[in-house]
């Protein structure tokens, strides 16, 4: 082998590297959370718990102790054990490997490229996650703008975060077509058009970094009762 090839392998071993590092620490990028409600990895998906605490909060120290250790990708908050563990995938190319897991929330990091820092706090803030997704769904009948060739659900998340020419509340990503669609509207501005469709690859995505909408949701007010929380919400 000569050493021009050899010189050509060593670039390519390095550039495969560098991509590498980049799509799993965030190099250059803002790194953040999304969060999905009742799901988690199958039990087959291998986990380490990263802290367990009987009747406190555990959302933000679990978060933070998931920044902190570099093979930490996604991690799964199981609210009645008050234990969190962590994995070491995330969710690309996995997706049929989320299933539904009751009373359990799945935070998945993620990566927000092209974005500066003081663009991302001015909208974000200190959210503690940027985005709530929701697997196998979609808002129909209330698409503002349609992105195609979008590469991954990243980079439709900071479509919407970046949108300009109106404020994008909710998108979906369709990982087979690779389509963005994005809206003004989301699942509580329009519960009605909200779909859940099992076996759907669209992943509806709402946007945290902006102020609330009205909605319709309603509720009775009954003596001595209150709702009580001992974790974040938001």
């Amino acid at each position: 082998m000569t050493m021009d090839w050899l010189y050509f392998i060593l670039l390519f071993l390095i550039f495969r590297l560098c991509l590498l590092v980049e799509g799993q620490n965030c190099f250059g990028g803002i790194e953040s959370y999304e969060k999905s409600t009742n799901l988690a990895f199958a039990s087959h998906v291998r986990s380490n718990t990263i802290l367990e605490r009987q009747g406190q909060s555990l959302t933000r120290d679990c978060i933070n102790l998931c920044k902190q250790e570099a093979q930490c990708y996604s991690f799964a908050l199981d609210y009645p054990e008050f234990r969190c563990f962590s994995y070491s995938v995330n969710s690309i190319g996995r997706r049929d490997l989320l299933v539904d897991q009751p009373r359990t929330n799945f935070f998945e990091k993620i990566c927000i490229r092209g974005v500066d820092r003081s663009t991302y706090d001015s909208l974000c803030g200190d959210q503690l996650w940027t985005f709530e997704r929701v697997k196998e769904a979609f808002l129909d009948g209330y698409v503002d703008r349609e992105v195609r060739n979008v590469q991954n659900k990243e980079e439709c998340e900071k479509l919407c975060l970046m949108e300009m020419s109106f404020t994008c509340r909710s998108a979906d990503y369709d990982e087979i077509q690779r389509l963005c669609r994005m809206s003004r509207e989301d699942r509580r501005s329009q519960p009605q058009a909200f779909r859940q469709v099992p076996g759907s690859s669209r992943d509806y995505i709402e946007n945290l970094c902006i102020s609330s909408t009205p909605t319709t949701c309603k509720y009775q007010q009954r003596p001595d009762r209150s709702v009580i929380s001992t974790d974040f919400l938001n």
